[in-house]
């Protein structure tokens, strides 16, 4: 048990650390590199000791060893919520192939939650592995039934709907491309009607956040809502969680 306990949390760490490589250079925080890390200033490679997941932020003082900038709380914030994201996946499922990749995709999620908060954007080659990851996980733990497939078409076409009409009704974006496609993949690789149940969560927890921030922040974000952060929190919850929600749900149809 310990041991794959361990294996679990060196994949998980190693999965945070890649991440915020993987976000750092996306935003433009320091340049890429997935060989061998470099320091804030570009021009030191770091050591083992600069590069150890969650330690290294404290043993650091959370500061760069050759150029003393600060390094950002983001970094221990992702590789904290990586381990949390393989413990808690180990916990429900021990130690199988559904683990790997359930951890994988929960990663997946912190990804696109920080680069949408940040940036409101969410990138292609994450929705990507997204869906291939979660087509695999699904094939893994059950039959990838159709109405997964038809309610990933009919949400991507609604959506576009929603985007052209709200556009010409109001004048501004009411959805971006990159949500759209998200919501597709999440209706693509999640039950039918979780996913719809999911979605619900995320508008309402959005909406709600959006006013909350525009009340107490100094910089308004002029009506822009990070939807993509909303849907990982949301579904990240839901990816776990996913057949006993099915369940209690058949059970209130069918009370």
């Amino acid at each position: 048990m310990f041991f794959e306990l361990l294996i679990i949390c060196l994949f998980s760490l190693a999965l945070g650390s890649f991440s915020n490589n993987y976000v750092s250079s996306f935003l433009n925080e320091s340049k890429p590199d997935f060989l061998r890390s470099l320091c804030f200033c570009g021009k030191e490679k770091l050591i083992i000791y600069d590069l150890m997941p969650i330690l290294s932020f404290f043993l650091l003082k959370g500061r760069c060893r050759f150029c003393n900038n600060k390094i950002p709380s983001r970094y221990l914030v992702v590789e904290i919520a990586a381990l949390f994201c393989g413990l808690t996946s180990f916990y429900l499922n021990g130690y199988t192939a559904v683990t790997f990749l359930q951890t994988f995709i929960l990663v997946l999620f912190v990804n696109i939650a920080v680069i949408d908060l940040r940036k409101l954007i969410i990138p292609n080659l994450l929705v990507a592995l997204l869906f291939i990851s979660g087509v695999i996980i699904n094939f893994l733990e059950s039959d990838f039934g159709l109405i997964n497939i038809y309610s990933g078409v009919a949400s991507f076409f609604v959506f576009i709907l929603i985007k052209v009409l709200g556009s010409k009704l109001t004048g501004k974006e009411i959805i971006g491309m990159g949500d759209i496609k998200l919501i597709t993949v999440l209706f693509t690789i999640t039950i039918f009607p979780v996913s719809l149940i999911g979605l619900w969560i995320s508008s309402v927890t959005g909406i709600a956040g959006f006013f909350i921030t525009n009340k107490f922040s100094v910089q308004k974000n002029e009506g822009k809502i990070p939807f993509g952060f909303y849907l990982a929190i949301t579904y990240s919850v839901i990816m776990l969680f996913e057949y006993q929600i099915h369940e209690k749900y058949l059970e209130l149809i069918y009370f």
